[in-house]
């Protein structure tokens, strides 16, 4: 802000005193250190001062090993770019002068230009409103409106961003697990196929871990940064909501392929279980409707040929006999089983 507005602006709200010295005070102020997208140290009055700038918040810088937040950098790169170590700027207070870190809270200007106001024109500060310090927030919340009406920075952002790494972490891979599950869809037709099921089955295992780690972003809020309560508040929650109701459509397709897949898969198995008992038991029929040779030669205890030949009772036929088969079983042995007399060679009966 140049000495002649800053004159003009003292004497229209009637300034006197020590304020008014302080304001038109001739020692210029240099930019020391730019600290994050908000906050800088400036040479004043001998002395390394810290300035949070009013009215405007940005995303908060990685500290103690914690990541930095969606474009926190990108914001500190701009102040780096657009106040360079040693640039002189201007200083411009309201009624509270420090906040609770002991920084002062300032507008900070360079050739008239408001940067509180730049940043948040570049999408990467939003506007906001803290008691008793109004006087730049109009300036500022404008200067947003028209970020987001060209839909830079901080109005692009997905709602990975909106919430701590873990959380966004919970959310990327079931965002992956979605597309998972839709390629997977292609697959359910093809069940039959065993690599079609194996990859099947891994993946709905994957997209059921994704769905459990999702539900816990329900309790995201706990877990954000200052900046992302007041920037996006609960809206991660539309993500998660849908993603669940997704993954869980999905999840339930898939699963009830697999189990048609694997019923399937039993009935075909009982199926030829069954034709391998039936081939059994038809291969044991055979076998027992086969002819049974017994031939049978006289042994040194049989009694003389004419003796069995004898009128005496008994079966005393020692040929071949069938007890199965095509043959009339004409014929009792002595333990009364029918059975036909037949010729060992030909098989045939005779008698």
């Amino acid at each position: 802000m140049s000495l002649l507005k800053t004159v003009g602006w003292i004497a229209a709200i009637g300034l006197t005193g020590a304020l008014a010295v302080e304001l038109l005070g001739a020692s210029p102020v240099t930019v020391e250190k730019i600290v994050d997208g908000d906050t800088i140290d400036v040479r004043l009055d001998g002395e390394t001062t810290r300035i949070r700038f009013l009215n405007v918040d940005t995303p908060e810088i990685g500290r103690d090993g914690a990541p930095a937040e969606c474009l926190a950098e990108e914001a500190r790169q701009y102040l780096a770019d657009r106040l360079p170590i040693g640039s002189v700027v201007e200083l411009e207070f309201d009624q509270e002068r420090l906040d609770k870190y002991g920084r002062s809270l300032a507008g900070v200007f360079v050739d008239d230009s408001l940067i509180n106001a730049e940043i948040a024109r570049e999408g990467l500060g939003r506007a906001v409103d803290i008691a008793p310090n109004h006087r730049f927030y109009s300036e500022v919340a404008e200067a947003e409106r028209e970020a987001n009406e060209a839909k830079r920075g901080l109005s692009t952002l997905g709602p990975e961003c909106f919430v701590a790494q873990q959380d966004a972490e919970a959310i990327r891979e079931a965002e992956q697990a979605q597309q998972e599950a839709q390629n997977l869809i292609l697959l359910l037709p093809y069940l039959n196929d065993d690599g079609n099921l194996a990859q099947v089955q891994r993946s709905a295992r994957r997209i059921a871990e994704a769905r459990a780690t999702l539900a816990t972003v329900h309790t995201a809020g706990e877990r954000q940064s200052e900046f992302q309560k007041s920037a996006y508040g609960d809206s991660y929650k539309d993500t998660v909501n849908t993603l669940e109701d997704r993954l869980q459509r999905a999840e339930s397709r898939i699963d009830e392929a697999i189990a048609r897949e694997q019923e399937r898969r039993d009935a075909q198995e009982r199926a030829e279980e069954q034709r391998n008992g039936d081939d059994i038991d038809a291969a044991r029929k055979d076998t027992e409707n086969q002819p049974r040779m017994e031939s049978s030669a006289p042994s040194s205890s049989a009694p003389p040929a004419a003796a069995l030949h004898s009128g005496g009772g008994g079966d005393t036929y020692t040929g071949c006999r069938a007890y199965g088969g095509n043959y009339a079983f004409t014929s009792v042995d002595d333990e009364g089983r029918r059975y036909a007399k037949i010729d060992c060679a030909t098989k045939a009966q005779i008698g």
